[in-house]
């Protein structure tokens, strides 16, 4: 019996902050990733609190990944957190005032 041959392909990727928000309790950053191949171009979302950056949200677009990390956030939150200390909420809500 022959044993499955895989083939490996290794990508590259670059990774740059983009935009910055101020929101009451750290930093929303988005970062632009290029990748090689089938990845092509999307948005990370993440939230900085001072202490650790964790991304939430990812997306195609700017708004697609900060829609994505709102949901996600929400989602990793306990029933009794306030929801308008969603801070991609915020974020999504003053880029709609502009």
């Amino acid at each position: 019996m022959t044993q499955p041959q895989f083939q490996t392909q290794t990508l590259s990727a670059s990774l740059q902050p983009i935009k910055e928000f101020q929101v009451n309790d750290g930093l929303v950053i988005i970062y632009l990733v290029k990748s090689e191949g089938i990845l092509g171009e999307f948005y990370i979302a993440t939230f900085d609190d001072g202490y650790s950056e964790i991304a939430y949200g990812m997306g195609n677009f700017i708004t697609l990944a900060l829609k994505n990390a709102e949901r996600e956030w929400d989602r990793s939150r306990d029933e009794d957190d306030d929801e308008d200390d969603n801070p991609f909420r915020e974020v999504l809500r003053k880029l709609g005032d502009e």
